[in-house]
C-alpha cells in the first residue's frame, strides 16, 4: 500500500513523462503544446518540486524526441514502460487529474496524429478511472 508521500512522489515524476511522451508522439515538438505542459506543472498544487519537473520534462521531450527520431517502434516501447507506471497510481485524485491533462493535451494538440491518439488511449487504459 503506497503511502500519500510515496504516491504524491509518483505522481510528481510521472507526470512530466506522461507530459514529455504526449508531446513527442506524433513526430512534431510543438510550441503550444510545451506551453500547456509548463502550465500544466507550474499549476498542479501535488507537484512540491515544480523546478524538478520542469527540468524532467526538458530533459523527457530530448530523450523521447530522439528515440521517435530514430524509431516509432523504440519511441512506442519505451513510452509503454513509462504508462505500465500508471497503473501504480491509485489515488482516485490523482487517476482524475492524469485524466484532465492527457485530455487537454490532446484537444491542444493541433493535429491530433494516430500516433497521439494511441499513446493516450494506452494512458487511459492504465488509469481504468473507477
Amino acid at each position: 500500500i503506497n503511502s500519500d508521500s510515496d504516491e504524491n512522489f509518483l505522481f510528481s515524476e510521472l507526470i512530466p513523462e506522461l507530459l514529455a511522451i504526449c508531446i513527442v508522439a506524433d513526430g512534431d515538438i510543438e510550441n503550444s503544446e510545451v506551453e500547456l505542459a509548463v502550465a500544466i506543472i507550474e499549476h498542479d498544487d501535488l507537484i512540491d518540486n515544480k523546478q524538478k519537473a520542469l527540468e524532467s520534462l526538458t530533459v523527457n521531450i530530448e530523450k523521447f524526441g530522439n528515440d521517435r527520431k530514430s524509431s516509432n517502434a523504440i519511441f512506442k516501447l519505451k513510452a509503454a514502460s513509462v504508462i505500465s507506471k500508471v497503473s501504480n497510481i491509485s489515488n482516485d485524485l490523482h487517476k482524475e487529474k492524469i485524466k484532465i491533462i492527457i485530455d487537454s493535451i490532446l484537444e491542444s494538440s493541433s493535429n491530433n496524429s494516430a500516433d497521439t491518439k494511441y499513446i493516450i488511449e494506452s494512458i487511459q487504459k492504465k488509469l481504468a478511472i473507477s
